[in-house]
Formats: structure tokens, sequence, C-alpha cells
């Protein structure tokens, strides 16, 4: 996969290559170099946790524990300078307790997400945990689980983001959405700008000047 990356971020053209949800077990050093090594090659990751609690990640099926996938986060951010990491999480899974709930809240703390994809677990008939688990974790507990999860998230989004301020960013313009632009720049956050309605921006590269920062979007001006 790595040498895959390095032969796609060497052809020519202005571009980048986005991946998504790598299997932390695959996420090798070699990627890890690779990533650092080419400048086409967002500097975002989207590392599926799914539970920071081993006890819990084990009952998943999950081929890792807490502390591999914490040391993971850790390479990740000593090899690839400015990365910005997101995840997928989940509350709630069958039997969680309220001990096995806090180890994912402290590992979302301690790794300092800019973006998760949090769930509450329900049942899909005819998987295994379907089959062999109890879904006794209640509705109520999920939703007040999910709910400090987004608040963590919040937290560590805006405080990753307020240094930037002010500063003029690299931005891929997608859409025009009523009365202003959208476009993401390299670590997948929404940029919103204005300029003219019948302006020939999507899919070009423009700079944008950061003036506001709001939970999960930046908003900015065009420079």
């Amino acid at each position: 996969f790595a040498d895959l990356l390095a032969q796609v971020a060497s052809l020519p053209g202005e571009f980048w290559v986005r991946f998504h949800a790598p299997h932390p077990k695959d996420f090798t050093a070699d990627v890890i170099r690779v990533m650092a090594q080419y400048p086409k090659l967002c500097k975002q990751i989207n590392l599926p946790a799914q539970s920071g609690s081993s006890k819990v990640l084990r009952r998943m099926n999950r081929p890792y524990t807490r502390e591999q996938y914490l040391k993971l986060t850790d390479d990740i951010k000593a090899g690839i300078p400015n990365v910005s990491l997101s995840t997928d999480i989940i509350v709630g899974f069958c039997g969680e307790t309220e001990d096995e709930f806090m180890e994912s809240k402290t590992l979302m703390e301690y790794v300092g997400y800019d973006m998760a994809f949090i769930a509450q677990y329900s049942v899909r008939p005819g998987t295994v945990a379907a089959r062999r688990f109890e879904d006794n974790v209640t509705h109520a507990e999920k939703k007040q689980r999910f709910e400090a999860l987004t608040a963590i998230l919040e937290k560590t989004f805006m405080a990753n983001q307020q240094p930037r301020l002010g500063k003029i960013d690299r931005v891929l313009v997608e859409k025009y959405s009523k009365d202003h632009w959208l476009g993401r720049n390299e670590h997948q956050i929404t940029i919103e700008f204005s300029a003219p309605a019948d302006a020939q921006l999507v899919g070009t590269f423009q700079q944008i000047r950061l003036d506001k920062v709001e939970p999960f979007r930046f908003v900015g001006i065009l420079v």
C-alpha cells in the first residue's frame, strides 16, 4: 500500500490524494514514511478506534489493544508533521461498562481528534455480535455516552484549530451553496468563503485566509 501511495503521489499534475479508514493493524511504518514524504498525500488520517477499551475491542474481534492503538497514533504524530487525525468509535457496545466507556473518553482526550464519527451501538441481524452478545446498554446510557464524546471532540477540534486563525490555507473548492462557497483543506475541514456565484471555482485550489473558527469548520476570505 505504501508503494501504491508513492506511485500515485508521484504522478504529474495538481491534485491531492486522500484515503479513508485504514485498519490500524495495516498502518505500517512505511505508510507513515511515505505520507510524510509526498506533499500530494493529504496529512489527514481517519484511523478507526471503535473503542478505547481492550476488553471491548476483544469482544468486537478487533485484533489490537488500546495500548497498540495509542502507540500507533504517537508514531503517526511523530512521523508526519502537522497531521490531522479522525476516528470511528462506538458507544454502548454489548456489555460496555462505565469503566470501559471511560477508557474511550480518555483515549479521545489523549489523541485529540479533529473529527470523529461516533455511533450508538445497535444490533445488526446476522452478525456475530447479535448471536453471541446481549445488547444490554440502555438507550439512555448510549445517548449520554454519545454526548460526552461529542463534547470532547468539539473541545479538541477548537483547541487544535484556534492557532490557525489569521493564516492562509490552501482549499480545494467543492461547491457553491446558497450564498457562499464551500471547500476543504488538506485536513478535510470544511472552509466557507465568499466569492461571486458565477465564479468558476469548483475543482480548483484557492488561498483562503481563516478568519473565524466554529465547531468543525472555518469561515474565511478569498485572497
